[in-house]
């Protein structure tokens, strides 16, 4: 499910979804204001595909998202802000283009999703004025897995790759697999150092350790959109203890 924040034109806070957006409020411990969250209602889902043509097959329904938590919130955000953040920053930029973007809701319903072993966050295909292409599978960690359950995430992107899965799911063979640890101070940047240590760890253990350049690794508060992801050099690999760009340099 997409989760928006902002100020859109129209919304509703009841239970009625028979509306363009639905909004409500991002749950916290301590009284005040909080930030708003939209999500699409029934009729703003059936403008989207009528108008644009995408394949959208869900609305906000607030029976079945009762028990969503913050954390699940916040992972939700965080996934929507980095792919429209890389929307954005492809339309400043005159070499590199992304031409596809997929989130995992949509994933999840695509034909032949069998064949799919995993179903990342999301998946973003990019390419260069030489026609060159290159995709990224999205994976947002909100700490929620511990080391053997991490570990076997990594396991299983790798064979989801090596197998050759990948390649027939989404129709490109080079991927670059990034992991965007959302949290607080100091807790990002200690997660973000334990995931590359494991993957390391894990790569060793399969001999695969030239494969460390296809895992990247940040970490970044929920103002995903400032933290300049695709400019500034925020990301790690197995193979240096300095900091790259996404797309190099």
């Amino acid at each position: 499910m997409y989760f928006y924040s902002g100020r859109p034109m129209y919304f509703y806070s009841g239970v009625d979804t028979n509306h363009y957006l639905y909004r409500f409020g991002l749950p916290k411990a301590t009284k005040g204001n909080v930030e708003r969250i939209y999500t699409l209602g029934s009729r703003g889902r059936d403008f989207l595909v009528n108008a644009t043509g995408q394949s959208i097959n869900w609305y906000f329904r607030p029976g079945r998202t009762a028990t969503h938590n913050y954390s699940f919130l916040v992972h939700s955000l965080a996934v929507t802000r980095f792919l429209v953040a890389a929307s954005y920053w492809s339309k400043t930029q005159k070499g590199l283009q992304l031409i596809q973007s997929r989130i995992n809701y949509e994933l999840a319903n695509t034909p032949g999703k069998e064949e799919a072993t995993i179903i990342p966050d999301g998946w973003l295909l990019f390419q260069r004025s030489d026609g060159k292409k290159g995709s990224v599978l999205l994976e947002i960690d909100r700490g929620t897995e511990y080391q053997e359950r991490f570990k076997q995430h990594i396991v299983s992107r790798v064979e989801f790759v090596r197998s050759g899965a990948f390649e027939r799911f989404f129709g490109e063979r080079s991927v670059t697999v990034v992991y965007v640890a959302v949290g607080d101070l100091p807790y990002k940047e200690t997660r973000r150092r334990t995931m590359l240590l494991w993957t390391k760890e894990v790569l060793k253990e399969l001999g695969l350790e030239d494969w460390g350049s296809m895992f990247l690794f940040t970490d970044v508060g929920l103002d995903v959109y400032g933290a300049q992801l695709f400019d500034k050099a925020v990301w790690y690999s197995t193979e240096s203890s300095k900091a790259g760009r996404l797309f190099g340099g």
